[in-house]
């Protein structure tokens, strides 16, 4: 579970995950991936939606921010620390994770355009924003 959240950028699908995430859970299913995802939005680690991104939906795990999960992942030292997750999530989105899945998220207020386009953020800033 806390695999899903090691991943880079803020949002991770279940073909970027079998393909980036860790070798040995790469080979998880469709299924395993969106009940996994489940268990950490209901630690309110992020959001699980379905997008279409061609003939099939892909499932999609759309990380929150860490200013705001930040008590979510203090509850949850067990799955996450905070200096992990921040690493993490201003990292770039895998081009796994397809365009017309970004523009999905986008229209659905789940991503910026900046964290679609821009390969890192600022994470000095107290809200993340995109470099110079």
């Amino acid at each position: 579970m806390s695999a899903i959240l090691l991943t880079a950028g803020p949002v991770t699908s279940n073909v970027s995950f079998s393909r980036r995430g860790p070798t040995s859970l790469r080979f998880i299913s469709k299924e395993q991936f969106h009940a996994a995802a489940n268990m950490l939005q209901a630690a309110y680690l992020g959001t699980t939606v379905t997008v279409t991104s061609s003939c099939r939906g892909s499932v999609v795990f759309v990380k929150t921010p860490p200013n705001d999960a930040a008590e979510a992942i203090a509850a949850n030292t067990d799955i996450i620390n905070m200096d992990k997750y921040m690493a993490r999530y201003y990292q770039q989105i895998p081009t796994c994770v397809t365009v017309k899945i970004r523009e999905q998220l986008i229209s659905m207020g789940l991503l910026t355009h900046e964290q679609a386009t821009h390969s890192a953020f600022n994470f000095n800033a107290p809200n993340p924003t995109l470099p110079q």
